[in-house]
């Protein structure tokens, strides 16, 4: 009986190894191998006549087999499971020679004739190649795989625990001596839960299903495919460990059931981990709707698939289902303020957020009582289930775009009268200065040349003033022709050569280029001026600015930058991202020092860009700045062309 049952237990081991979807390989302590799957034959390319009683050191990469003779000896001497992928990479050697990555669980086993050692090894091959996809679509197959992963379990055909292994004791609390052969599955389940498995199955199969160990194995058995669910494992303490269990059947020669293995992966971490997402999804809703921003996501092709109640409201709908319910065409009318069709300019903004990730613009909208306001709205390009939406955030700013138009038309208004009186008082103040109207006294003479440069400082804030605010109301008209740029620089240079006196600075040309530009003569020396005068202003005293004329080529395009480099204390970190903003100085300070209104690089901008071109900076805190702008060199066609306009 003895021996029938050995046999019986051998034989059911035998299947186990066979059906067993990694390779497992038992070696002894000499290293030399005993018994191998045909998955061992399968992943190392050997028959297995020709792998056993050979030294598993054969299935090792040359470069690996010394040191594994020395780990395998440290094993033997100390036999308990391991993953010894655990220490590093390992890598197996096929008959033809070729490497690949694997991972080995170890499981000593002490017998009569000594200890052995069971070594699951798995290729990981496709793992290492497809590791993001395995993990999303086959993380079942992955865990299996990975024998640190896993609980085995194996019962005879009437449930009784046959096999307990460590990672089945570790998870559940129990050691293999109490379970095997004494207990059955049923002890680890939540009766409730098999209750109503019982009954599914009974709906499912059409036939009654006994609760208890049927439950788990009806379905593998009449089918002989795993049954995969999701159970409740009972641990020892009591504490309760969501699984996912696959239960399969094992056959004997006949075709016979003969046992059962359920291999359980322990989801808690992912229970956990899902948790952590849907609190994480319920906190970006609740700041989703609750934001006083109007948002919506939107798809080119079903329109607005969601979006807040700030949104539903800001365009006059009573709920956000009503608004979604729109076509995004609705909430726009027919033209934008600039007479550019809405559907065109709107299908423009969407491919500049598609393209660059967002974008940012000004937009006039449409209210459900098709009344209109002006709206800020950041377009940002987001993936959400493998699919590109945009998500736009739109701002009412009708009161905002108000101020900005009483502020405009109260700094017109002001500086237009101003302008007159201002130049009677400045010229008053010269001629007086100068003697003209009669002899003034050496006390008051200081007190009227401060007098008069006030009054040139507030004549050159006003004409700043307009000149900015007929550039953003686009009124600023542009006398384009082809002009030699080296002229218009060394014509600058003159202009402001005395005033850069003042600070004993002078000008240096240290690069040039003989190029023509199609550009408004007056408009690029008013550039030049300011670029020149805060290099002067900002050198230090006896220094010098250098000025640099050079081409740039590129596939695209050729273009001429200009380089005005000053050597003074730089520019603060902090302040560069606003240097070319309106009324923008570093300091207030240095401002009393300096003089300047705040404008001159804001204009100059506008005035590049006008010209079609760029305008930038670099600086070095305590080494100096260096402003440039860029303008496209016309071709030769054109230059020619230009020589017959009178």
């Amino acid at each position: 009986m003895a021996t029938y049952e050995h046999q019986w237990k051998e034989e059911q081991f035998r299947q186990i190894v066979e059906m067993a979807p990694y390779a497992i390989v038992l070696v002894n302590e000499r290293g030399m191998i005993e018994m191998v799957n045909r998955q061992a034959e399968k992943i190392f390319g050997y028959h297995r006549e020709e792998l056993l009683k050979q030294s598993l050191e054969m299935l090792l990469p040359e470069r690996f087999r010394r040191q594994h003779t020395v780990d395998r000896n440290a094993f033997f001497s100390q036999p308990q499971p391991r993953a010894m992928s655990e220490r590093g990479e390992l890598f197996g050697r096929r008959k033809n020679g070729t490497e690949f990555p694997l991972e080995i669980g170890l499981n000593p086993i002490p017998t009569d004739e000594g200890s052995k050692v069971i070594a699951t090894i798995v290729d990981i091959s496709e793992r290492v190649q497809h590791q993001q996809k395995l993990y999303e679509l086959t993380e079942l197959q992955q865990a299996i795989f990975d024998s640190t992963n896993f609980s085995i379990i194996c019962t005879d055909s009437n449930g009784l625990f046959q096999i307990f292994n460590h990672s089945a004791e570790r998870l559940l609390g129990y050691s293999a001596e109490e379970m095997v052969g004494k207990q059955t599955p049923v002890i680890l389940h939540d009766m409730l839960e098999i209750i109503e498995r019982a009954k599914q199955l009974t709906e499912e199969l059409g036939t009654p299903i006994e609760t208890g160990f049927e439950t788990f194995v009806i379905k593998t058995r009449l089918l002989r495919t795993p049954d995969v669910n999701e159970w409740t494992y009972i641990h020892k303490d009591g504490s309760r460990i969501p699984v996912l269990l696959s239960v399969t059947a094992l056959s004997d020669k006949r075709g016979d059931v003969s046992g059962y293995v359920a291999i359980a992966i322990d989801l808690r971490e992912q229970k956990w981990q899902l948790s952590r997402i849907q609190d994480s999804e319920e906190l970006f809703r609740v700041l989703y709707e609750s934001s006083g921003d109007a948002h919506m996501l939107t798809t080119p092709e079903k329109g607005f698939v969601g979006a807040n109640l700030a949104a539903a409201k800001l365009f006059g709908y009573s709920t956000i289902n009503e608004f979604t319910a729109q076509s995004p065409a609705t909430v726009s009318p027919e033209f934008q303020k600039d007479k550019r069709h809405s559907s065109e300019k709107a299908l423009e903004m969407m491919q500049l957020a598609l393209k660059n990730g967002s974008h940012k613009f000004e937009w006039l909208h449409k209210r459900a009582d098709n009344s209109e306001f002006d709206a800020e709205v950041m377009l940002t390009s987001i993936k959400m289930g493998g699919k590109t939406m945009l998500e736009a955030t739109v701002r009412d700013i009708t009161e905002r775009n108000r101020a900005e138009r009483i502020k405009n038309e109260f700094i017109s208004t002001v500086s237009h009268e101003l302008r007159t009186p201002l130049t009677s008082i400045s010229g008053v103040l010269s001629l007086v200065g100068q003697g003209v109207l009669g002899e003034i006294s050496e006390q008051a003479k200081p007190m009227i040349q401060m007098a008069h440069r006030n009054s040139m400082r507030l004549s050159e804030l006003i004409n700043d003033l307009l000149d900015i605010e007929k550039l953003e109301a686009g009124e600023t008209t542009f006398n384009f022709k082809m002009y030699g740029l080296m002229a218009l620089i060394n014509q600058s240079i003159d202009a402001i050569s005395n005033f850069a006196s003042q600070f004993n600075v002078t000008f240096n040309i240290i690069a040039q280029e003989d190029v023509q530009v199609f550009v408004d003569d007056g408009r690029l020396i008013q550039v030049l001026n300011n670029f020149l005068s805060n290099a002067a202003k900002f050198s230090p005293t006896g220094g010098h600015v250098d000025i640099a004329v050079r081409k740039i080529h590129s596939a695209e395009h050729s273009t001429v930058r200009v380089e005005i480099i000053d050597h003074g204390a730089g520019i603060p970190t902090s302040f560069r991202n606003r240097l070319f903003n309106k009324f923008s100085q570093a300091d207030a300070s240095d401002t009393k020092k300096k003089s300047g209104t705040g404008l001159g690089l804001a204009i100059s901008k506008e005035l590049i860009e006008r010209m079609s071109g760029v305008i930038g900076f670099y600086s070095s805190v305590g080494e100096g700045s260096c402003f440039y702008f860029e303008l496209p060199l016309p071709s030769k066609e054109k230059i020619r062309y230009s020589m017959f306009d009178i």
